[in-house]
């Protein structure tokens, strides 16, 4: 009786512990879902508008009070210029950056196969134990 139920008991620690690390192989690795995909092309996602979905939320951030210029009249020179001619970049918060992206993505899917196979049977009974005259007769064509 103590000897079947360590035997079970050993049995259901191996069967858990099988079943445990199944599911996690599965579940961490995603694997299901990659072989579903086996043979297809990469899918590649299409560019969307985030302004046209239906949950879109507007950025606002604070903005500082705008500054007043000062005008200097008959001078070449601004207030609060680092140079004499006007500096384009954006220095500020609130100031706008525009970046210019060049993507050029592609996927190739190329696989091959080659599967061969050959087979043969022959069987051949030459004597059955002295049967086959009496065979002949029943049999015309089989032996």
């Amino acid at each position: 009786m103590n000897g079947s139920i360590i035997k079970h008991s050993r049995n259901l620690l191996r069967t858990t512990a099988l079943v445990t690390v199944l599911a996690g192989s599965v579940a961490g690795c995603n694997t299901l879902t990659k072989l579903s995909e086996i043979g297809e092309e990469p899918k590649m996602t299409g560019v969307q508008n985030p302004t046209a979905r239906p949950d879109y939320k507007p950025v606002s951030m604070p903005m500082p009070a705008p500054k007043i210029a000062e005008r200097n009249p008959n001078s070449l020179w601004r207030a609060g210029a680092r140079a004499f001619f006007k500096d384009l970049r954006a220095k500020q918060v609130g100031d706008i950056v525009t970046v210019q992206m060049t993507l050029d993505d592609s996927a190739k899917l190329d696989n091959k196969t080659e599967r061969d196979r050959v087979d043969s049977e022959d069987a051949n009974v030459t004597n059955l134990l002295g049967f086959e005259g009496e065979l002949t007769r029943y049999l015309p064509d089989g032996v």
